[in-house]
């Protein structure tokens, strides 16, 4: 999160908290690990809805859920920029989100997200947040670093889009025929998160099993991490 929605659903997850204004009790979803926070009923069933469709897409590559979630819809987003629509608190299990209806107001239009339907946009933010929750309850062998948490949850957030509008995203530049691993670090990803978003589906989809990489990167196996300068 940060000027542009991508990081909205990016390095939105590095801050570790967020002033968000307090809400009503949650509301259960249908499934008893979500619970959604809303104003009103019909923004908290939308959520819940688009929140089990993101918990089936992360499970079917390897993303599972072993405590509960609660996701708040709050009026803004204390984070890490003014245009801030999502936000997962480390070590909370809980997800913080602007409205559906407040998505284009907030939306930089430069971002390589501004051009999908709000609501498409909206549904891919929730996969992004919760791949991060999800991602923090799985065992880890060594410490994540930035870039791999955001690997995985851009990763998860473009494949769980409708094949025209993942069309539509990958026409914002040329995509790379080639990838290679170190291209995807913390650099990129603090200085053009929106490049980093794009680089990253282009080497996941460039996999011969895109999933197993992510689980390697879950499990803390495999890192993009860049090595440490010789002294």
């Amino acid at each position: 999160m940060r000027a542009r929605p991508t990081v909205l659903a990016t390095v939105a997850a590095l801050a570790v908290s967020a002033a968000t204004g307090a809400m009503a009790e949650p509301t259960a979803c249908t499934d008893p690990m979500l619970a959604v926070d809303a104003p009103d009923p019909a923004t908290a069933e939308r959520v819940c809805t688009a929140a089990m469709t993101a918990k089936a897409q992360l499970a079917a590559c390897g993303l599972t859920q072993s405590r509960a979630v609660s996701m708040e819809i709050v009026p803004r987003i204390d984070g890490p920029s003014d245009t801030c629509v999502g936000l997962y608190h480390c070590g909370t299990d809980r997800i913080s989100l602007v409205a559906p209806s407040a998505v284009a107001e907030v939306m930089p239009g430069d971002s390589v997200f501004a051009t999908l339907d709000p609501e498409v946009y909206y549904d891919s933010l929730i996969v992004h947040e919760l791949a991060h929750a999800l991602m923090e309850q799985a065992e880890c062998a060594h410490p994540r670093c930035d870039s791999d948490k955001e690997y995985v949850a851009y990763a998860m957030q473009f494949l769980s889009l409708p094949q025209s509008a993942r069309d539509t995203l990958l026409s914002w530049r040329e995509r790379p025929e080639e990838v290679p691993q170190v291209r995807l670090n913390d650099i990129l990803l603090w200085m053009k998160p929106d490049i980093f978003a794009f680089t990253a589906w282009a080497h996941f989809d460039a996999l011969d099993d895109g999933c197993a990489f992510v689980q390697g990167v879950v499990r803390g196996e495999t890192t993009l991490k860049l090595p440490e300068p010789l002294p």
